[in-house]
């Protein structure tokens, strides 16, 4: 089933006004950036209006170096505090609304309506109220593998707009590697959905005197829930013993940091879960093995979800379905230098399909 080539604007000329919003802004993980990145994209050439806290400006500057300075900035409670037909009307004065759902849907009103699906534990149910209000909604996802997914379940397609990553500022700087491993993801605890760090520090622990002597392991990622803090306290006591590092809440400068200097990056959600019957715990992007390639980092990463769309194994990285593949894969690339180089080669070149320049292109077209 190929893309869907959703109608474009007949003047593109004309300043726009956009709304954007989503329940999640709060946790600052991937799905937040990507609404950010399309701001980002619109604000120079249409009206764009985000409704969010009076600091997320500074925290999308902050977390996820994203310029916010031409958005607009309402309160919340104008979009989620208001009675049925207020809202109504309220999103009727905009040309365009993109809308993150959570599984809940409201009436579309404004002209154009973007409904950002981001994965499958987020596809609205299949109820009468839903099927009255899903028609005016175009439908948007990161990956090919969620596209597949949101077909299947609700049969209506889905455009695919990939998250960007800004490939020259991960490029830049010192590109001279250390023997650094590293991980990135929000640090949290789900019965739906986790990062799988916890597999991550037991695999080096059990691995680095024998294989990963000379190396660390950095694990990097933002905790802004409860149980993420509780995750974190459990994670320091399990990778006692090991030259292992946490890090929570980096500012954005010090994470690029990390990423400049690693060598090699993991990333292991989904692992030990079937992605036919549990497609909601895989990858639905991975938008910072995207990161970790632009800066240099060899991926090694579980082989499922939407991390198979973005690494070519064996050209841009490694992909992996067991510990014994995970195992032999870093082996090979750190005890092999010309092919940690070639693997590093790769993963920049493919790196740059994600960059905010064609990301820009893709919402235009959208739009």
């Amino acid at each position: 089933m190929g893309t869907p080539d959703f109608p474009k604007s007949q003047n593109c000329m004309k300043k726009k006004k956009i709304l954007l919003y989503s329940p999640y802004l709060s946790t600052l993980g991937g799905g937040e950036r990507y609404l950010f990145q399309i701001a980002a994209a619109l604000q120079n050439d249409h009206r764009v209006t985000l409704a969010a806290d009076p600091d997320i400006k500074k925290k999308a500057d902050k977390f996820f170096s994203i310029d916010l300075n031409k958005t607009e900035i309402i309160p919340v409670k104008l979009f989620v505090s208001q009675k049925f037909i207020s809202r109504y009307f309220f999103t009727k004065l905009y040309d365009l609304v993109f809308y993150v759902t959570d599984g809940s849907l409201i009436f579309p009103s404004a002209k154009k309506n973007y409904l950002i699906i981001q994965s499958p534990n987020h596809i609205p149910p299949d109820t009468f109220p839903v099927k009255l209000k899903l028609p005016g909604w175009k439908i948007v996802c990161y990956s090919a593998f969620m596209k597949n997914i949101i077909s299947g379940r609700i049969n209506r397609k889905a455009y695919v707009l990939p998250p960007a990553v800004d490939t020259v500022l991960f490029s830049q700087g010192n590109r001279k590697k250390e023997k650094i491993i590293l991980t990135v993801g929000r640090i949290f605890t789900s019965a739906l959905h986790e990062k799988r760090q916890d597999f991550l520090i037991s695999f080096f622990k059990k691995n680095y005197r024998k294989h990963f002597s000379g190396w660390r392991f950095i694990i990097c990622g933002n905790v802004t829930e409860e149980s993420g803090q509780k995750t974190f306290e459990k994670m320091q006591i399990n990778m006692k013993g090991a030259p292992v590092e946490l890090h929570k809440n980096l500012p954005f400068s010090r994470l690029l940091t990390f990423y400049r200097k690693a060598a090699v990056y993991w990333h292991a959600a989904g692992y030990g879960s079937d992605e036919e019957t549990n497609p909601e715990k895989m990858e639905h992007f991975g938008i910072t093995t995207i990161e970790a390639m632009a800066a240099g980092a060899v991926p090694v990463v579980y082989g499922a979800g939407g991390q198979t769309e973005i690494i070519e194994n064996g050209k841009s990285g490694f992909l992996f379905k067991d510990e014994r593949i995970f195992l032999k894969r870093n082996i090979e690339i750190i005890t092999n230098q010309n092919l940690l180089d070639k693997l590093k080669t790769g993963a920049v070149k493919k790196a740059a399909v994600y960059s905010f320049a064609n990301f820009r292109k893709k919402v235009n077209e959208l739009i």
